[in-house]
């Protein structure tokens, strides 16, 4: 349904794409491999899959390609969701907030506080 709304809306405006279903994170990243180096910009969109992995690793993104994820699976992928990643766009739910995506290598979770503690 996702895709048949996306071709819609490209074709109604006549914008020209390519549709390449993928099985897997194997299939996506060979496909990576041979995305052209040209320099001409170019824009992705993942359907159902790339939020959980490394967009920008896995693809190996040349210059001037963005990649826009529309995925329900979770966990994201940190490195997917950085402030500073403009290679790539995952839209989430409006409720998720940036307050619940950590930055990678911090210690989220990791707290000193004792609100934990119970002290009867």
């Amino acid at each position: 349904c996702a895709f048949r709304t996306l071709k819609a809306m490209l074709c109604s405006d006549g914008i020209p794409f390519s549709a390449i279903p993928v099985s897997g994170y194997r299939e996506l990243q060979n496909l990576g491999e041979k995305l052209p180096k040209d320099g001409n910009n170019r824009s992705i969109v993942l359907i159902n899959c790339g939020g959980t992995e490394n967009i920008k690793e896995l693809l190996g993104l040349p210059l001037g390609t963005r990649v826009f994820v529309f995925d329900s699976h979770r966990p994201l992928d940190l490195e997917n969701t950085r402030a500073d990643n403009r290679d790539v766009l995952v839209l989430r739910d409006e409720r998720e907030g940036e307050e619940t995506f950590p930055e990678p290598d911090s210690d989220y979770g990791d707290s000193d506080d004792s609100d934990d503690s119970d002290d009867s």
